[in-house]
């Protein structure tokens, strides 16, 4: 068995944000879903999941997700100043909104999200793949 893991460690809060462990030649067999938080690390993390993973699909990191929960939107102290590269055209606008936020309204933390919301998107995800 293969299995190989990332790790994106922020000076910053000092300690690991996100670890992945992925098993190559199982994964593939079988759609695979992320759901992160909607900020410019959680699309980093994102990014580097999808490096081992291109196939991976996000779940709720998308613009309508940011907006149905706006009210529960705070703001992210130090982001991620570059564009991660393994972002589709959809990811790398709302990850560039989410740098140019004038109203500081710049993180949805996934804990946040209705979870009827949640349950409904991950039925409809499971039910087309």
């Amino acid at each position: 068995m293969l299995l190989r893991q990332i790790a994106r460690y922020s000076p910053q809060k000092q300690k690991f944000l996100s670890s992945i462990s992925c098993n190559p030649r199982y994964g593939r067999l079988r759609p695979t879903g992320c759901q992160g938080d909607i900020d410019t690390w959680g699309f980093a993390i994102l990014s580097d999941a999808r490096s081992m993973r291109p196939d991976l699909t996000a779940l709720m990191m998308d613009n309508k997700t940011y907006e149905t929960f706006f009210n529960k939107t705070s703001h992210e102290s130090q982001p991620v100043k570059q564009m991660p590269e393994n972002l589709t055209p959809e990811e790398q606008s709302l990850f560039n909104q989410l740098l140019d936020s004038e109203k500081g309204r710049t993180r949805l933390e996934q804990e946040f999200l209705n979870q009827d919301y949640v349950f409904r998107h991950l039925a409809d995800w499971k039910t087309h793949h």
